[in-house]
C-alpha cells in the first residue's frame, strides 16, 4: 500500500512540474547528428554491471553522456564522477524521491536527449525522467508512465543493450528539418 502512496505522489509532484514554468521543456526530435548531450538512466539491483555501463558508454561515445544511476543496496557507495551520479536508497526521501542536492543537480544539467534504460519501474528515475527538461525523453514502455517522446514496445527478453540499440536505431533514423 505504501508503494502505491509513493508512486501516487511521484506522479502528482510530475504532474505538478509540468505546468511549472521553471520546468517547462521544449519537446522536438533531433537529427542524431545534432545531438550534442545525452542523459542516461540505469538502475541495478545489487552491484553495477560495470561491463555493461563501459559498453553503453562505448555506444554513446561520439556524445556528452551523463549517467544517472540507481542502485538499490544502501551499503553500495561509489564516488560520483565527471560522467556518472550513483544514488543509493539513502540519498532519497520518505516517498523515493531524490533529495534535494541530487534533485538541483539533475536539474542544473541539460540534455538534447534522455534514454531511460531502467526496464522496469523506478521511482527516483521514473521522477528524474519527468522533471527532466531533455527535448527527446526515450525509453522502453512501462505501465502508468507517459514520460516518453519515443517509446519502445519491450520483447520477452529484452536487454540494456538491446534497449539502446532500438533507441539508437530509431534516433538515427529521424530526420528533421533544421
Amino acid at each position: 500500500m505504501f508503494e502505491d502512496l509513493k508512486r501516487k505522489y511521484i506522479d502528482w509532484q510530475i504532474s505538478s512540474c509540468e505546468t511549472d514554468k521553471k520546468f517547462k521543456r521544449e519537446k522536438k526530435f533531433l537529427n542524431w547528428d545534432d545531438v550534442s548531450t545525452v542523459t542516461v538512466l540505469l538502475s541495478y539491483e545489487g552491484t553495477p554491471n560495470n561491463s555493461e555501463m563501459d559498453q553503453i558508454m562505448q555506444m554513446l561515445s561520439d556524445k556528452d553522456v551523463s549517467v544517472w544511476c540507481f542502485v538499490s543496496s544502501k551499503s553500495y557507495l561509489r564516488q560520483d564522477s565527471e560522467k556518472a551520479t550513483f544514488l543509493n536508497p539513502k540519498s532519497l526521501t520518505l516517498f523515493s524521491m531524490p533529495n534535494k542536492i541530487i534533485k538541483g543537480r539533475f536539474f542544473s544539467e541539460t540534455s538534447d536527449v534522455l534514454i531511460d534504460l531502467t526496464l522496469k519501474e523506478n521511482l527516483p528515475l521514473k521522477y528524474l525522467a519527468g522533471i527532466s527538461k531533455s527535448h527527446c525523453r526515450c525509453g522502453k514502455r512501462k505501465e502508468n508512465y507517459a514520460l516518453y517522446d519515443l517509446e519502445i514496445s519491450p520483447t520477452q527478453s529484452m536487454s540494456r543493450i538491446d534497449l539502446l540499440e532500438q533507441i539508437l536505431y530509431y534516433l538515427r533514423t529521424i530526420k528533421t528539418k533544421n
